[in-house]
């Protein structure tokens, strides 16, 4: 991805706090993109059911006596499953099927037998903030140095505040499979505080991935995934209202795996908790700012391109359901 070449204006301010434009935000994605609203392993069962909130609409997923799935809402439910993960679509008709809505981002798990995994543990924060303001934290790293001291510490390049290689000035791959990507350091292995792990490797993720320690997929709006040798890390999203997100954080092992326990479980779960915590204490810092009286808009650096395209992305969206994008 190349940087930003010149100053670009954000959103305004009003979009992260203004009900109506909260409204019309709910009704140009959340009612008519995929989203992404728990695991399949949750519906395995006899009366299983997964309930979710999306905008003012409340989804019930379930399985059919011969295994299929379904949803049932007020309006009319499309449901369907991607490496476990499963998404409804609360449009008559969705505009494009789960597997090409996903895109090219979820080959980037392709070595993961997502399918095959189970979630260990989950957690459910809560916070004040839109959920525009948590997603563009995530797209960028410009704040890492002065955020995540522990994460810069397993990966270095995040100290630079980029989130490729390819961001840095001069870089040029050393050979046909550098793309730039981050890794973890030098004797690391996966994201735990100190960067190593008592779990078996997952199979089927080949060296290269391994000798990365990581590897994302990033579905705007709904959620990213995040691919370790060890485990798996999810961050699903929902709105609740204008200046509230809730998180819901799945880690997921094998099927069949020991479920880690005591200061195993803490390990596992240390550092990626740890980074949702300051991503959210930013994040909840950054709303209060946003309605200061003399706030219009903001203006990107060149490290926040990601936020560019997901401004783009969710202006498209806004346009094509008829409203104001500007």
């Amino acid at each position: 991805m190349t940087l930003l070449t010149r100053n670009e204006p954000t959103l305004p301010s009003s979009w992260y706090f203004d009900p109506a434009q909260y409204g019309r935000e709910l009704d140009a994605v959340w009612h008519r993109e995929w989203v992404c609203v728990g695991r399949q392993e949750e519906v395995a069962g006899a009366g299983d059911i997964i309930a979710a909130a999306i905008g003012a609409h409340r989804v019930i997923v379930l399985q059919d006596p011969a295994g299929r799935l379904g949803a049932k809402s007020d309006l009319a439910t499309h449901v369907d499953t991607w490496g476990g993960f499963i998404f409804v679509n609360l449009a008559g008709e969705p505009s494009v099927a789960l597997r090409e809505a996903l895109g090219s981002e979820a080959d980037a798990l392709e070595h993961w037998p997502l399918e095959q995994l189970r979630s260990v543990h989950r957690e459910t924060r809560t916070l004040a903030c839109n959920w525009k303001v948590f997603w563009e934290n995530y797209s960028e790293c410009y704040h890492c140095p002065g955020l995540h001291p522990e994460l810069c510490r397993v990966v270095p390049l995040y100290r630079k505040g980029v989130l490729s290689h390819a961001d840095v000035p001069g870089w040029q791959p050393c050979d046909a499979t550098d793309d730039g990507r981050p890794a973890v350091a030098p004797g690391l292995a996966t994201w735990t505080l100190d960067g190593r792990s008592s779990l078996p490797l997952i199979d089927g993720v080949d060296e290269r991935y391994r000798a990365a320690g990581m590897a994302f997929a990033s579905f705007t709006a709904s959620m990213f995934v995040v691919g370790h040798p060890d485990y798996v890390r999810s961050v699903r999203m929902l709105p609740r209202g204008p200046e509230t997100v809730e998180l819901t954080i799945d880690w997921l092992l094998p099927a069949g795996a020991r479920a880690p326990t005591g200061p195993e479980l803490e390990r596992l779960l240390a550092l990626g908790r740890l980074v949702v915590e300051q991503d959210g204490a930013i994040c909840e810092l950054n709303q209060r700012g946003l309605k200061s009286r003399g706030h219009r808009h903001g203006v990107l650096v060149p490290q926040e391109y990601e936020l560019w395209v997901f401004h783009q992305w969710l202006r498209q969206r806004l346009s094509r359901n008829g409203q104001n994008s500007n």
